[in-house]
C-alpha cells in the first residue's frame, strides 16, 4: 500500500512537470485612438561645431623583414597631427632615435599613415623581435620573426 501511494505521487508530481503550467491569457482593454505625438524642433546654433575626424585603425601594421631592416607601417589614430617626434617607436625594449627611422613623412595628420623602412633604427636585428609604437595613449606590440 505504501509503495503504491508513493508510485502515485510521483506519477502525479511527473505529469505536472511534463505538463508545465499553462500561461492564462490577459485580457486587453482596447484603447482609443491616440493623436500623433509632434516632436519638438529644435533651432539651429549659431556656430556649427567645428567637425572633428573620427580616427580608428591601428596604430602598427604590415611589418615584415627586408633584408636586415624591419618596416612597417605607422598611423596617427589621435584627433591631432603628430610629428615623429611625438611616436615613440621601441625596438626589443629599446627606444629607438625617431631620427633614425627612416620614414616617408615626419608628420602624420589625424588618420594618415607613413612607411617605416627600419623601425629598429640603428639596432641589429634578432630571430624574434618586439616592436611597439605609442602614440598618445594609444600602443600597439607586434612580435615578428626575421
Amino acid at each position: 500500500m505504501k509503495k503504491t501511494t508513493i508510485i502515485i505521487i510521483l506519477v502525479i508530481i511527473a505529469c505536472v512537470f511534463l505538463s508545465g503550467c499553462k500561461k492564462t491569457e490577459e485580457t486587453v482593454a482596447p484603447t482609443s485612438p491616440t493623436t500623433p505625438v509632434e516632436e519638438p524642433v529644435v533651432a539651429p546654433t549659431s556656430e556649427p561645431s567645428p567637425s572633428i575626424p573620427s580616427v580608428s585603425g591601428v596604430v602598427l601594421s604590415d611589418l615584415r623583414c627586408v633584408g636586415n631592416n624591419i618596416q612597417g607601417i605607422i598611423t596617427n589614430v589621435l584627433n591631432q597631427e603628430k610629428s615623429l617626434e611625438d611616436i615613440r617607436v621601441l625596438f626589443n625594449g629599446v627606444v629607438v632615435d625617431p631620427a633614425t627611422l627612416n620614414c616617408d613623412k615626419t608628420a602624420l595628420k589625424p588618420g594618415e599613415s607613413t612607411l617605416c623602412e627600419s623601425l629598429q633604427g640603428i639596432r641589429p636585428l634578432k630571430t624574434t623581435n618586439v616592436v611597439a609604437v605609442s602614440i598618445g595613449t594609444e600602443t600597439e606590440k607586434e612580435v615578428i620573426s626575421c
